[in-house]
């Protein structure tokens, strides 16, 4: 599953449908699942999840812990892993 959600987010940034993500990021707010779609895998974030909420780029972007970790890690260079 990892490896898919690394290749999902690698594809979206590299189509420009999520920005790259700032260094450092900006303000993150962090609550239970609205049931809203991630946008790092397109999977439901659960009421029973953690989502991640991240205001950039004049549009919210909603994570799973595990997806927010690999767009993190876009900007260090290891999209390609």
């Amino acid at each position: 599953m990892a490896s898919d959600v690394a290749a999902s987010v690698r594809d979206k940034i590299q189509s420009g449908a999520i920005p790259l993500p700032p260094t450092p990021p900006g303000k993150c707010f962090v609550g239970m699942g609205t049931k809203r779609p991630c946008d790092g895998c397109d999977e439901l974030i659960r009421p029973d999840e953690v989502e991640y909420e991240i205001d950039i780029a004049e549009r919210t972007l909603l994570f799973h812990a595990n997806c927010l970790a690999v767009w993190h890690e876009a900007p260090a260079g290891r999209m390609s892993e």
